[in-house]
């Protein structure tokens, strides 16, 4: 046999780690690929991130604006207040259907409640655990501990109570021997827990219990009051007219009403809710101009 020596050339792909690296991040979507970074970066102390922040200015509004926008609410108060309130309002239906409410979370305003100092920025016990552990605090017998959870169980996530107190009742008397006032007076405890409004059968009952929590000399809570307990609806069609000769006040003192009402919120549960969408950004956005179709990348992820 016959050795010979031969020189032969050939292409080969290798898939290094770092085009491996690569692929796999060409077939991560935006938001995918956001989350990689925020990863990478949380892992890495040494990365940060560069952003541009040129037109950083042009996103927030100036001073001077503010200004002028609360100086007219304050010239125009019901002019103001009219525009975000309904045309109708049926008392016992969900507020968010019907009014655009704003929970204001300044404890230092007069007319504001106190949160429960336990709870973070982020909430991540649920509502019916948050009742329970103040229900634990307060100093009740077994009985009316029993009588309680079992008044939180009925509580929905937005703090309503979802559940007829006599039924309560019976399903308790099954085991024990409990009568519809006792259970009556632990709701009436219950519903000077944290959150404010939590336990009522309906959202008037709701804001009721919100405006017990100000101060007594809060202007306009006195109005706000009578609104709320007597002239709801007509507070909900925008009939101000009415309001003012029903509750014989000035417009001030109806403005400042509104506001009060305006900063009570129609959910109280709703903070402690799980039931938090996902939302993903769209990586293209397609649409419709002059009957054709154009597509683009979504500018909010590129």
């Amino acid at each position: 046999m016959k050795q010979s020596l031969q020189l032969k050339l050939s292409q080969q792909l290798r898939l290094t780690p770092q085009l491996q690296q690569a692929i796999r991040l060409l077939q991560l979507s935006s938001l995918e690929l956001e989350k990689e970074i925020q990863t990478i970066l949380d892992e890495n102390p040494l990365l940060e991130r560069s952003e541009n922040n040129d037109d950083e200015d042009d996103s927030f509004t100036s001073a001077e604006e503010i200004n002028e926008i609360d100086q007219y609410n304050l010239d125009n108060p019901v002019e103001s207040w009219e525009q975000d309130i309904p045309e109708t309002l049926v008392v016992d239906s969900s507020w968010d259907e019907i009014y655009d409410s704003q929970i204001s979370n300044d404890s230092s305003n007069d007319g504001s409640f106190e949160v429960g100092q336990h709870i973070a920025d982020q909430i991540s016990s649920s509502l019916q655990e948050h009742l329970s552990w103040q229900l634990n605090l307060l100093p009740l017998s077994k009985i009316d501990q029993i009588i309680g959870l079992a008044i939180i169980d009925s509580i929905d996530t937005n703090g309503y109570l979802q559940t007829e107190l006599s039924e309560i009742a019976e399903n308790i008397s099954n085991e024990l021997d409990v009568s519809l006032s006792e259970v009556n007076v632990i709701l009436n405890q219950i519903q000077q827990l944290d959150p404010p409004g939590v336990g009522a059968r309906n959202l008037q009952e709701c804001l009721q219990l919100q405006l017990v929590h100000f101060d007594i000399t809060t202007p306009g809570l006195k109005p706000a009051i009578k609104i709320v307990d007597s002239h709801l609806e007509v507070f909900a069609k925008r009939d101000f007219d009415s309001l003012l000769s029903l509750l014989k006040i000035t417009k001030e003192e109806l403005s400042l009403a509104i506001q009060i009402i305006r900063h009570l919120t129609p959910n109280p549960g709703a903070i402690y809710s799980d039931n938090t969408s996902d939302y993903q950004s769209p990586d293209v956005i397609v649409k419709k101009e002059q009957e054709q179709w154009l597509v683009e990348l979504n500018p909010e992820v590129t």
